[in-house]
């Protein structure tokens, strides 16, 4: 239902499915809205990738948003640019 890629500033690198808006947290911490979407427990499926730079990246589906977190590999919060995927089965 929604894919792209997300600058480390948090702007949009590649819109994708173009119906989707990323607004930054803190270091680290992006949150993506879906336009029409509302997320409930494990009503989608989510993956995301790290573009450029090692570290992890955790989805996490809440409040009607997709939650993003980005590490570096110590664990410590880093932006990072990223691209994801949300799939609805």
């Amino acid at each position: 239902i929604a894919y792209g890629s997300v600058s480390s500033g948090a702007t949009i690198a590649n819109a994708g499915t173009g119906n989707w808006t990323v607004t930054a947290g803190g270091a680290g911490q992006y949150t993506i809205t879906v336009t029409g979407e509302t997320f409930v427990g494990s009503s989608h499926i989510m993956s995301g990738t790290m573009n450029g730079t090692y570290g992890f990246i955790s989805l996490i589906a809440f409040t009607n948003n997709i939650l993003v977190q980005t590490t570096n590999t110590a664990g410590t919060n880093q932006n990072a640019a990223f691209s994801f995927v949300v799939y609805k089965p």
